[in-house]
């Protein structure tokens, strides 16, 4: 069954307050560009929507959402001023692996400020 992209996307914005939706994945001194990202997608400010229902729990910053080859495909960003200093890739992209729950996941890091740093991060990992 194809995916109703329009439809999954306005299900997202619907399920959050209308104060959380964001054009920007930056803050917090770290720049993410969004050059080369599907246009139609949904950015949620994580902090602003769990301040309103004040909600404590340990969260991303960013939430975003989009469309690639028929996947509904949601990302989820932490921002860093200074990078990860344990990491602090030389690379412009590195991953890290961690276990959660049982599962070992790949966690994609990337650098702030760099031209195209969310889309070169999510290409590289065949996401776009």
């Amino acid at each position: 069954m194809p995916l109703n992209l329009s439809k999954e996307l306005t299900h997202v914005r619907e399920q959050v307050s209308p104060n959380s939706l964001t054009n920007s994945c930056s803050g917090e001194g770290c720049r993410v560009y969004l050059t080369d990202l599907p246009r139609n997608r949904v950015v949620i400010n994580v902090e602003i929507e769990f301040d309103a229902r004040r909600d404590d729990r340990k969260r991303s910053d960013r939430l975003m959402f989009y469309g690639h080859k028929n996947t509904f495909v949601a990302v989820p960003i932490v921002l860093t001023k200074n990078g990860i200093r344990w990491t602090n890739p030389r690379r412009q992209n590195q991953e890290i692996k961690l276990t959660f729950k049982g599962k070992t996941l790949r966690v994609l890091t990337g650098r702030c400020g760099r031209p195209k740093n969310l889309a070169n991060l999510l290409s590289n990992a065949g996401y776009l």
